[in-house]
């Protein structure tokens, strides 16, 4: 049976998205942000679980979030770099399923029967693995999809609102149930080990659902448009670029807001779980 057209929005743009398109969608977004939640933990579980100095690691989650800057501006050239007749951002979604699962659980398998220092070194090598490499590669060609899904700026605006749903949802879900859940697993490392392992499972299933829901090049008719062959554009040398987006006080202004904005949140979501942890 055929699906009823979609018609046009108030601007006269083809709609191309329907309700199982804006949940799968949004089911990254709550996949995105359950892993960034779990992430937010990890101070907590090294002090209290593991037992390392909590300077310690400051020190190395911090050095992992200045490379993570870096990372972002490599992937963001990557994917701008993809040959002509490709999808650029689906791809990447899907190459790195099995790798978020695997290392997210690995970033609790924190061996106790080593040296501090080498605890430390485990710790900073899987969480630079895991959010600096494998988190943006997915979530830098994820919030791109949004561009090229849909020509309708309507349309856009509702995965906006059902992707920040989605991730309100999920991120009150790790904040409220962490603590309850690993207690009742018996509140040590293996208990958070066997929390991270439900949680890899399900982000998993969700990303993989978002990568078969997801479509890159929306066409007139609301079908899957064939993927145009992209106009040469002209090199411009990274600093040079640099140079303009500084130049650019728009830009700054943002830049300013998102860095406040992650140190607001940065400070919410791993001191939290200290003032609440006596109340469970």
């Amino acid at each position: 049976m055929a699906k009823k057209p979609l018609g046009k929005d108030k601007m006269g743009i083809q709609k191309v998205m329907r309700m199982p398109d804006y949940l799968g969608d949004a089911a990254g977004q709550f996949s995105l942000n359950a892993i960034s939640g779990l992430v937010g933990q990890l101070t907590y579980f090294y002090t209290d679980k593991v037992g390392v100095a909590a300077g310690a690691i400051a020190t190395a989650l911090l050095i992992v979030k200045i490379l993570d800057a870096f990372t972002d501006i490599i992937m963001g050239y990557i994917v701008d770099h993809t040959k002509p007749g490709k999808e650029k951002y689906r791809p990447w979604i899907l190459r790195m399923i099995i790798p978020m699962a695997v290392v997210m659980v690995l970033m609790f398998t924190v061996p106790s029967n080593v040296s501090s220092p080498l605890q430390i070194a485990y710790m900073f090598i899987t969480n630079f693995l895991f959010t600096a490499v494998i988190y943006t590669i997915i979530c830098v060609p994820y919030q791109a999809i949004m561009v090229v899904r849909t020509n309708s700026q309507e349309e856009r605006a509702k995965m906006g609102t059902w992707r920040a749903a989605a991730g309100y949802v999920s991120g009150m879900i790790i904040a409220v149930m962490i603590i309850p859940i690993t207690n009742m697993l018996g509140g040590d490392q293996k208990a958070w080990v066997i929390f991270s392992a439900g949680l890899a499972v399900i982000s998993a299933i969700l990303l993989f659902v978002t990568y078969k829901t997801s479509k890159e090049y929306a066409a007139a008719d609301g079908q899957t448009a064939e993927i145009p062959a992209e106009p040469e554009e002209e090199s411009v040398p990274f600093a040079e670029t640099l140079k303009c987006l500084f130049r650019n006080k728009y830009w700054v202004m943002a830049l300013i807001l998102a860095i406040c904005s992650n140190i607001f949140y940065g400070l919410s979501n791993s001191s939290g779980t200290y003032y609440c942890k006596w109340i469970y």
